[in-house]
Order: C-alpha cells, then structure tokens, then sequence
C-alpha cells in the first residue's frame, strides 16, 4: 500500500509541473499579446493624427448650437466666383505710396484658368539705408468691384536676420583660411545682436481662394478672402547675399497667384509650430533651417508617402 500511495503522489506531481513547452507557450503568448497592444496604438495614433491633418485642411462646423439648438449665423465670403477684381503692385520706400502702381490688371476670382501674373523689379539700396534699417516695401492691394472692398498686403524685399553661427572655411590644398565677405548691418542691434540683410529674390503675393461659410465667432460680417506676401518658402540659400559697403542692386520676381483655402489653412498652422520652435531653438538656428528646408524644397507627396511608409515599418517591425 505504501509503493501505490508514493506512485500515485509521483504521478500527481508530473501532472501538477507545466512541461518546458507549456511554459514557453505562455511566455510567448504573453509577447505576442503586447506587440499587438503596440500595433493597435500604432494605428490609433496613425487614425489620430490623420483626423487632427483633416480637420486642420477641411474644418467642418455644425449648423445647429447644441446649448441653445438654434442655427447658428454664418458668412460666406464677399468675392463670389467668377467676379471681376482689380489688382494693384508697388514696389518703394513706403508701404502703399500715393504714386502709380508698379502693376494694374484686372482678372476674374475663379480657381480654374486663372494664371499668374509676373513682374521684374530692380531692388536698390546704399549702405547708409541698410544701416538705418530702411527696406524696400511690396505693396498689394485688390479691389472686389462690386462691393468695393478691399483687401491689402505689404512685404519687405530685404530680410533681417541674426548672422547665426559661422563656420571658418579653408582652401583644401593649402589649407589656408577662407574668411567670409562682411555683409551689411541692417538697423540697430537687439538685444546685443546686430542683424544683417539679404534680399529676397523672389516674392509671392497670394490672395486665397475660399467659398467656405464660417461661423459668427470667426467673421461677424462677411469676409474679404486673405492676401499676404508669402515667404514661408523661401529658404536662406536663395536669399541674394549683398555687400557690405556701397551701393546694393539685385533683380527679385514678383508673382501674383491664387491659393486654395486647404494650403493656406496647412501654411498658417505650420507657421505658427514653426514660430513656437523657433521660441525654442531660435529663428536662424540650424534645426529651423533644417525644417523648413524640408517643407520648401521636398514634394508633398514624397512627403506623405515617406510618413506611409514610416508607419507601415513601425508595424510590421513587431
């Protein structure tokens, strides 16, 4: 009787203790359980993110106040498509002078078939202008013929900017210094920093394109479609590097052109992360060049197929 009772408590043991596959079974169980807990938070984020780029390109807004359950008062622009509206370019020391216009054309606000118009201008400044800060003004204005509204926008041809971190040259064969030409100050220092100038050799004016109806807390009346000088493109390797004594002469584009709503809604959002970065790093530090060369100087599709293709490695890497 002893032998049975200690071989049936042996057997009971063999039973009680997981073999080494078992265990093993569990262990990956419990791996595969978190690597599919890191995909779905992959895919959520993903979902996310997409949402959030949606809503900042194509914002909707509900028609119907869930506080009060009334409609709510909305206003659509006042340039409808296909109306007649003239536009005029100056180009001076003062921002909208009383003199004739650099350029006066007429064109209808419509997005299909509208086609930029270009002027050249010769931009010129002495040293003692640049010294007292003095800029070369654009000035736009566009006129909606039937209302009479207006809208106007105004942009410098010479860019201030901190001279940054400069980095010595050195000739390869000899190995001697290569220093940098001086270049020009341009206004007072601030803060201890004295900015220099460069010119712009190409400027943008836009005026956007928009038939959205936006609710009574963005426009208390109807609104006049937004034109601005855009640099947002315009990074510092094109910018024309000018001397720092005597007389400044170079040749800058002028292009006027229509913006979808979509584009503009994207380039204000991210001129206002940049403008937060640059709290951060500074507006002329290497990772401000960096970013926005990126935006500037890659097709957005290449763009959106490198974040696809980002995403997609992050999930199958698990």
């Amino acid at each position: 009787p002893r032998v049975a009772k200690s071989r049936r408590s042996a057997s009971q043991v063999r039973q009680a203790a997981p073999s080494p596959a078992e265990a093993t079974k569990g262990k990956t169980s419990w791996l595969s359980t978190g690597s599919n807990c890191v995909v779905g938070a992959i895919l959520l984020y993903t979902a996310w993110a997409a949402q959030t780029f949606r809503s900042i390109l194509w914002p909707k807004f509900d028609d119907m106040d869930p506080g009060t359950h009334k409609y709510v008062p909305k206003h659509g622009n006042i340039f409808k498509e296909g109306d007649t509206v003239r536009a005029k370019l100056w180009v001076d020391n003062q921002a909208f002078p009383s003199k004739a216009p650099l350029a006066e054309f007429e064109f209808r606000y419509q997005w299909e078939g509208f086609a930029t118009v270009s002027h050249s201008v010769n931009a010129s400044l002495s040293e003692s202008q640049l010294r007292g800060g003095q800029n070369l003004h654009l000035s736009a204005e566009v006129l909606h013929a039937a209302s009479g509204r207006k809208a106007r926008a105004k942009g410098g041809l010479v860019k201030s900017s901190s001279p940054g971190d400069v980095r010595e040259k050195y000739h390869l064969p000899t190995g001697r210094s290569c220093p940098a030409p001086p270049q020009p100050n341009f206004g007072k220092p601030k803060k201890g920093v004295q900015n220099i100038a460069k010119g712009i050799p190409k400027m943008e004016v836009r005026l956007v394109f928009d038939a959205m109806a936006y609710p009574y807390w963005y426009y208390r009346q109807p609104y006049v479609p937004e034109l601005y000088v855009d640099e947002f493109w315009m990074t510092d390797d094109q910018l024309v590097r000018l001397n720092a004594t005597g007389h400044n002469a170079w040749a800058s584009e002028v292009h006027f052109n229509l913006m979808s709503a979509p584009r503009w809604r994207f380039q204000r959002h991210m001129e206002n992360a940049l403008e937060q970065q640059s709290q951060i790093f500074g507006a002329d530090s290497e990772e401000m060049l960096q970013i926005r060369d990126l935006f500037a100087n890659t097709s957005p599709w290449l763009l959106v197929t490198t974040l696809v293709v980002s995403v997609l490695h992050c999930i199958f890497e698990f």
